[in-house]
């Protein structure tokens, strides 16, 4: 509430039961209520709504799982006022999901989970109530970058490989031989920038002086030049350089590089000339800016009507459908994966949302600028 002081908030009347009251909010805007609002942050449904809101301070906001297709209840047999029972049911503040049936493979983001009369269910963030049996959790992957300028700088390793990498040692007379111990999947590796060829394969070699083949590995390395844009930008002049092939993600604040990581890009790969991205499910290349940010949105398949992923995080759009956001359904950094998106890991999705502009105002869960805003990150995409 502007200054805190709702009389000196209220900026006029509304038009019916569902806005009677306008009134100003920090830093800026507008909310209205009316019979379905109140300013009473002890009302009790209040208070309960608030328990299940979005979790903003976890790089998962809600728990979440695939769907092997379920219905959604809306109410609980025999009645909500059971130990155990969300009191959300009892005060009267279930039932508001909007759909009645979640498709195999489509996911779930729930809030809560309980036993009723014998049978688990849980509650998801829009208030259904679907049995736990015909939901699959999903563990979280605990993958994330690195921050630059201490113990990493580019060039770096990133092993992306599923069966995880070969590092391999120099002989004496210059042959190249694997070493006995493997690198892990996801293992990041510091490289002096020096590479070679070796039948035909490159190499990279890291400042352990061992080497790494190229494709195993996704290389963040820094950029040759600055987007155009970011010269006459105000404030930390941030951008983000998106590599499609190397599955790599570098943050820079100006020339700068701040943080490196892997991406899941566009299963379909770069896209194809005089086709859209879209039908081959391919990541847009090119400058784009953030428009917007939201800590949790549903997304719906653009070719698959109910085929939905629930609440995902940390959300940032930059084109069209196309937004850098968390996947919490997979761990195949560095991989193709996405459907034309930029799959982050969920604590890398966090760390972005909160470093890149237009900042999101304090207890918001979202936001919207125009192309011409400034401050704003700028998102470089290429091959």
């Amino acid at each position: 509430m502007l200054g805190g002081d709702a009389l000196k908030a209220r900026r006029g009347v509304g038009d019916g039961a569902s806005c009677i009251d306008w009134y100003a909010v920090e830093p800026r805007g507008f909310v209205c209520t009316g019979s379905e609002g109140t300013l009473d942050a002890n009302d009790p449904e209040v208070v309960e709504l608030m328990r299940g809101r979005a979790n903003s301070e976890s790089a998962w906001p809600y728990r979440y799982g695939e769907s092997l297709g379920t219905t959604v209840a809306f109410s609980l047999p025999g009645g909500a006022g059971a130990p155990g029972v969300p009191p959300l049911f009892s005060l009267g503040l279930g039932g508001r999901s909007l759909t009645h049936e979640i498709a195999p493979r489509s996911t779930v983001a729930y809030t809560d989970a309980f036993q009723h009369q014998g049978q688990d269910y849980l509650l998801t963030w829009d208030r259904g109530l679907v049995k736990s049996e015909r939901v699959r959790p999903y563990e979280e992957s605990p993958f994330h970058g690195v921050a630059l300028g201490g113990a990493y700088n580019l060039p770096l390793a990133f092993v992306k490989d599923d069966g995880g990498g070969d590092e391999l040692g120099r002989t004496d007379d210059g042959r190249f031989e694997p070493l006995a111990q493997k690198l892990e999947r996801l293992e990041v590796l510091q490289l002096t920038g020096k590479t070679e060829k070796n039948k035909n394969e490159l190499l990279h070699e890291t400042t352990g002086h061992t080497w790494v083949r190229d494709s195993q590995v996704g290389i963040a390395r820094a950029a040759t030049a600055l987007p155009g844009l970011i010269p006459s930008a105000r404030g930390r002049k941030t951008w983000l350089d998106i590599s499609i092939i190397n599955g790599t993600l570098v943050a820079y604040e100006g020339h700068t590089p701040v943080y490196a990581t892997l991406i899941s890009a566009g299963r379909g790969g770069l896209p194809v000339p005089g086709i859209a991205p879209l039908k081959t499910a391919s990541t847009p290349t090119g400058l784009y800016a953030v428009l917007s940010k939201f800590t949790t949105a549903t997304m719906v398949s653009s070719t698959i009507s109910t085929f939905v992923h629930s609440e995902v995080q940390y959300p940032q759009n930059f084109d069209g459908p196309y937004s850098l956001h968390a996947a919490y359904w997979h761990d195949r950094w560095g991989q193709r994966k996405s459907a034309g998106c930029v799959n982050l890991a969920p604590v890398d999705a966090r760390r972005l949302f909160a470093w890149t502009d237009p900042p999101l105002p304090e207890g918001w869960h979202g936001t919207k600028s125009g192309v011409a805003s400034d401050p704003r990150t700028l998102v470089a995409i290429h091959r």
